[in-house]
């Protein structure tokens, strides 16, 4: 960053001679739009080159006014609408504030932060229809043709006669004349926090926004963004008028600090030392509490890591992430894997299939309050993707429901087709399912076709299918010490604990660290 002249400017913001005017903060931007330059080029300079391509808008960093002008950011700081709105309207450009400054949490907006700049980040979860939204509506009267421009409500009295007019025109005289009118886009976007943002335990907070005029149709439901724009009270909610829209193409934590990298690169480097591979040191950390089960743990830890999804030259997509069923008798464990999993997971949503529907899991459609059209909402793959979605009790979905996930599992896409909308929302997502045979248990005397009543069509698209039997066997008694461990002085803790148990649980990740590995894993690696 540069400036074409070399100046110091000394600004008291305290002590004004004369108060600043619209037309002062007018003749400042556009001094800063020709003077602050930018990687080289001034903004004055991209607003050309925008408006020969037919594009009237300009993106600009609250932080490069800031540097230029330390009064016209103050201006902007307090009362950015209407500021911004003024600009627009005398110099017929739109204006796209972006900001690097620091993510205030959902959960923490308050009331203190109402009509002040902030920043903001979340998945989307739905987005209306763009409708339209006067700004100033030209009225005209039908008897005396007297004009009135309003930015508020339509007069029930004419304006000519409160003026000292003796015309006298009857109640409800105007009428909206269209072509004179200034109207806006005006797009609703609800968002939910971060997974990474959400305490353990915690129900994801949902905060709603209004985009407008070349901010529209920016974010689509499952996509994560970063919103810039101030925060305003209406009635008893508080929403966001956004300034700035900021996508991001991945959901996972991107930076990481030495110290953390440090950290995993000492964990590989002890693993080596003992001989023992990281990937089994990982599968040991899957769902410790769980005795046994070290097929499914393996299965588990290469479905948290997944595959690298590939493009072909004909334009075929192929899926990197890996569809996982877990089969068999109750009270085997089979939802504790699905807890544990959703919660090491960067990226998870947790579903039972006795209460999810095919909207539930793919995208519902909304009637919108606003314009009374319909939106679409995202349901629970749409949330997951770049993660993994758990589906609990999935033999108790219904036929119809388990159809709707078909290409979810296999293309990682959900087309919607419905009230007028036509669309395709990513579901890239590795899906992790539990269910029970159809008898309950699993009957060794019956064939797995008789067992499992599921279609060959949704079996096809698991990877892994674990048959897990509640067998009767001499690793009961391991099972039962197991059990009465962790219910009692915690797992490892007791001094009669087999030798074996010992040994798997000598090392292993905890929760925080095994998931921040995940992520490091996810950003920097890049299989062939």
């Amino acid at each position: 960053m540069s400036y074409e002249a070399n100046k110091i400017a000394n600004i008291d913001l305290i002590n004004q001679d004369k108060e600043i005017t619209n037309d002062d903060i007018l003749r400042m931007f556009h001094e800063f739009l020709c003077e602050f330059k930018s990687d080289g080029e001034s903004y004055f300079t991209r607003l050309e080159n925008n408006k020969v391509i037919g594009n009237n808008s300009i993106k600009i960093k609250l932080e490069h006014i800031n540097a230029y002008n330390e009064m016209l950011y103050y201006h902007f700081s307090n009362n950015a609408l209407a500021i911004l709105e003024y600009i627009e309207r005398e110099m017929k450009i739109q204006i796209e504030i972006l900001s690097t400054s620091s993510i205030t949490k959902i959960r923490d907006i308050k009331s203190h932060k109402a009509n002040k700049i902030a920043r903001v980040e979340g998945i989307v979860i739905s987005t209306s229809s763009v409708f339209t939204k006067p700004n100033e509506l030209v009225l005209e009267c039908r008897n005396c043709s007297h004009r009135y421009v309003t930015r508020e409500v339509i007069p029930r009295k004419c304006q000519n006669n409160a003026n000292g007019q003796t015309e006298d025109c009857q109640l409800d005289p105007y009428v909206v004349i269209p072509e004179l009118c200034t109207v806006t886009d005006v797009q609703y976007v609800k968002i939910q926090e971060s997974f990474e943002d959400i305490p353990m335990g915690e129900t994801p907070r949902h905060f709603s926004l209004m985009l407008s005029n070349q901010m529209t149709n920016k974010v689509s439901p499952g996509s994560k963004a970063k919103f810039t724009g101030v925060l305003v009270v209406k009635g008893n909610k508080c929403t966001m008028h956004v300034l700035g829209v900021e996508q991001e193409k991945q959901k996972v934590k991107s930076s990481f600090s030495q110290g953390e990298e440090a950290t995993f690169y000492k964990l590989l480097s002890e693993c080596n030392q003992k001989g023992e591979s990281m990937y089994e040191l990982i599968s040991k950390s899957i769902a410790p509490n769980i005795f046994g089960k070290e097929e499914v743990k393996r299965a588990l830890a290469c479905m948290l890591f997944g595959g690298t999804r590939k493009t072909k030259e004909d334009g075929i997509s192929l899926r990197g992430d890996i569809n996982v069923l877990l089969l068999g008798d109750p009270g085997i464990a089979k939802s504790q894997f699905l807890k544990f999993m959703e919660m090491v997971s960067p990226i998870s949503v947790y579903t039972s299939g006795r209460g999810s529907s095919a909207a539930g899991l793919t995208a519902s459609v909304i009637k919108d309050k606003h314009s009374r059209g319909f939106y679409l909402e995202g349901g629970a793959l749409v949330l997951a993707d770049r993660g993994i979605c758990c589906i609990d009790e999935f033999d108790k979905m219904g036929e119809s429901d388990r159809v709707a996930i078909h290409e979810a599992m296999e293309q990682q896409t959900v087309s919607i087709a419905k009230a007028g909308i036509t669309t395709v929302l990513n579901t890239r997502t590795a899906i992790l399912a539990a269910a029970n045979p159809v008898f309950g248990r699993y009957d060794d005397y019956k064939t797995p076709a008789e067992n499992i009543e599921f279609g060959s069509t949704i079996l096809s698209r698991f990877d892994m299918i674990f048959i897990l039997k509640d067998a009767h066997s001499e690793a009961d008694k391991e099972t039962a010490k197991h059990v009465l461990n962790v219910h009692t002085r915690g797992a490892g803790e007791n001094a009669e604990e087999s030798e074996t148990n010992k040994k798997n649980k000598t090392n292993i990740i905890n929760i925080e660290m095994l998931r921040n590995y995940v992520q490091y894993a996810k950003t920097k690696v890049n299989p062939v």
